[in-house]
C-alpha cells in the first residue's frame, strides 16, 4: 500500500476534497488531488488520526514549495550613476557601477543604457548707461573662422574607448537692433538685453552582452570616464556690453544584471522531500 493513495469510493473521495478545500483552500493543490483521482490514487489525508493530519500538511507543503522552486525564475539586479550641472562642474567626473557579486548566483547576461547631453544659452546684455543701438556678436574669430569657434562636447568612456558624445557647436555673426540703453538688471533680456541663440544635443546608445562576462564579476567598480571639453570664441561691438554662453551638461549609465541564484541549503532540502514523496507514491 502506498503512503499516498488506496482506494476509496466516490462518497469519500468527494470528502476529502472537502476536506482539502476547507484546511488548504488552494486551488493548485485540488488540481493535483483531482490529477490522483483520475488515476485511482485516492489520498489517505481523510484519516482522521492526528498524526496523519499533521503528515497530510507536511507533504502538501513539500509539493507546493517544491512547485515553487522549479518555477523560479533568474533575477536581475539595476545600477545606474549620472551627473549634471554647469559645463565646468561636469568635467572629467567618473560614473561608477558595482561589478556583479558571483555569491548572488551565475551572471547570464549585462546590459548597459548610457546617455548624454548638453544645452546651451548665448546671452548679450548692453552695459552702457546713456545708449543703445545695434550691435553684431561673433561666436568665432574673423581672422581663422575654421578652427578659432565655439564649440563644446561630452565624450563617455568605456575601457579606455569613447562610446557616447555629445557636442554643439557655432560659428556665427549675431545682428541686434533696437537694443536700448542698461535698463538696469543683468538678465540677458528686457530692452537691454537679449537670448541671441540656444544650442543643445543628447544622444543615447545601449548594449548587451551575454559571453565573456569575466570583467563584470567582481568586487570592485565598473569606470565610465565622462571628459568635457569647451572652446568659447566671442566678440562684440560696443566696449560696454556684456556677452556670455551657459552650458549645462550631463551624462549617465545604467547597467542591469541578469543572473541565476544559487539555491540555498533549505531549497535543496525541500527539493529532496518532494523527490521522496513522488518515489513513494509511484511504487
Amino acid at each position: 500500500m502506498s503512503i499516498l493513495g488506496v482506494r476509496r469510493s466516490r462518497a469519500l473521495r468527494n470528502g476529502c476534497a472537502g476536506v482539502l478545500r476547507r484546511i488548504f483552500n488552494s486551488s493548485a493543490l485540488l488540481n493535483w488531488f483531482n490529477i490522483v483521482n483520475k488515476k485511482n490514487y485516492y489520498p489517505r489525508l481523510c484519516a482522521i488520526s492526528e498524526g496523519r493530519k499533521k503528515m497530510r500538511k507536511l507533504l502538501a507543503l513539500a509539493v507546493i514549495l517544491l512547485a515553487s522552486v522549479v518555477s523560479a525564475n533568474a533575477n536581475q539586479i539595476t545600477y545606474s550613476d549620472s551627473v549634471a550641472g554647469l559645463f565646468d562642474l561636469v568635467a572629467d567626473r567618473d560614473l561608477l557601477i558595482p561589478q556583479f557579486d558571483s555569491s548572488l548566483g551565475t551572471l547570464n547576461s549585462v546590459s548597459i543604457a548610457v546617455e548624454t547631453g548638453l544645452q546651451a544659452s548665448l546671452g548679450f546684455e548692453n552695459k552702457n548707461p546713456t545708449s543703445g543701438g545695434t550691435f553684431y556678436v561673433y561666436t568665432y574669430f574673423t581672422f581663422d573662422p575654421a578652427n578659432e569657434y565655439t564649440r563644446a562636447r561630452v565624450d563617455l568612456s568605456f575601457n579606455d574607448a569613447v562610446i557616447l558624445t555629445s557636442g554643439y557647436s557655432d560659428a556665427k555673426k549675431y545682428t541686434l537692433t533696437n537694443i536700448s540703453a542698461y535698463d538696469g538688471t543683468t538678465d540677458y533680456a528686457g530692452t537691454s538685453g537679449r537670448i541671441l541663440g540656444t544650442f543643445g544635443d543628447a544622444d543615447n546608445q545601449s548594449f548587451f552582452y551575454d559571453s565573456a562576462l569575466a570583467e563584470f564579476i567582481g568586487s570592485g567598480n565598473l569606470t565610465f570616464g565622462v571628459l568635457s571639453d569647451a572652446y568659447t570664441t566671442l566678440s562684440w561691438s560696443g566696449g560696454s556690453s556684456d556677452v556670455r554662453i551657459a552650458t549645462t551638461g550631463q551624462a549617465g549609465v545604467t547597467v542591469v544584471y541578469d543572473f541565476t541564484p544559487i539555491p540555498e541549503p533549505t531549497t535543496m532540502c525541500i527539493l529532496a522531500i518532494g523527490s521522496l514523496v513522488f518515489l513513494r507514491k509511484r511504487k
